[in-house]
């Protein structure tokens, strides 16, 4: 392979890790609220423990910094190496781990999936509606977002390679998928902490 496009992927894999590291969740919970939102709640930078924990200002505040950290790496990636899917592929997967290990939170972090979600939204929308219709999907038999949640991480080398028919696509479902499963056996879930299950009927129990 050409050393220079390695390079390449190297300088979109490193800074999109570090775009996803950046804490907002808890930096604007700190400027807001005075908190620290490690201790606060499950302790999770997610969104759910943001909004609820924080308030409603702090949570869109989190939210829209999730879109624009997605964005701003795929655009990147297109920059850098136009028409490559593998660089869009480790720009995706870079954001979403450095989501998840926030090197500036000491590698506290979120659960990855809204930042998976709006990296796939605005890099490949057909993706992110086959993602989001499977979970839906396993979301129906039992209603448990605890069922749903780690069938799509299991499946997502099998949706990923065949939207794109391509197996560059199922390495990095592959590979989100284990990263996504095992931040969710590790963290604490904000549904059952906060309680939205029963506000959205889905019965998270096991």
């Amino acid at each position: 392979m050409n050393p220079e496009l390695l390079q390449i992927y190297g300088i979109i894999g490193g800074a999109s890790y570090l775009v996803g590291s950046v804490p907002m969740a808890l930096i604007v919970t700190a400027l807001f609220k005075r908190v620290d939102l490690r201790s606060t709640g499950s302790g999770s930078l997610g969104i759910y423990n943001t909004f609820f924990r924080a308030g409603k200002l702090p949570g869109v505040t989190a939210l829209l910094w999730n879109l624009a950290a997605a964005t701003c790496v795929i655009l990147l990636a297109r920059v850098l190496a136009p028409g490559d899917a593998v660089a869009e592929l480790i720009a995706v997967t870079a954001v979403v781990a450095g989501s998840m290990w926030q090197l500036f939170a000491r590698f506290r972090g979120s659960r990855g999936t809204t930042t998976l979600g709006f990296a796939l939204l605005v890099g490949n929308p057909p993706l992110w509606a086959a993602c989001f219709g499977v979970w839906l999907l396993a979301l129906l038999p039992r209603r448990r977002t605890t069922d749903a949640t780690p069938a799509l991480h299991l499946m997502l080398p099998a949706i990923f390679g065949l939207m794109a028919w391509s197996w560059s696509y199922a390495v990095a479902g592959a590979v989100l998928g284990v990263l996504l499963e095992a931040k969710r056996r590790s963290s604490p879930d904000d549904a059952l902490a906060l309680g939205l299950y029963r506000r959205f009927g889905i019965n998270t129990n096991s």
